[in-house]
């Protein structure tokens, strides 16, 4: 779940940003691409990349500071049961 929610995120967050550059290129709020001079647009996706690139090398960047993985406790007793394998 936790993925699904983080795509969903960066899929809006990467349409937002592309948004918001396309109407700064052009000059006026945009509702598609279809319609739009194709070196704003290709401007417009450039700055997008860079930005997902630079949000790319944060997130390695706090990635590379957190510190070991803990080791998981056992979920086994550490003793094997006795009871089973001696005869009576």
């Amino acid at each position: 779940m936790t993925r699904s929610v983080g795509t969903s995120l960066g899929v809006a967050a990467t349409g937002a940003v592309l948004a918001l550059r396309l109407a700064a290129e052009v000059g006026h709020p945009v509702a598609g691409t279809v319609g739009v001079p194709a070196d704003a647009l290709v401007s417009s996706f450039q700055q997008t990349l860079a930005f997902l690139a630079a949000l790319a090398v944060a997130a390695a960047a706090i990635s590379s500071t957190r510190g070991a993985a803990r080791r998981p406790l056992a979920l086994h007793a550490p003793y094997p049961a006795l009871g089973e394998t001696t005869g009576l």
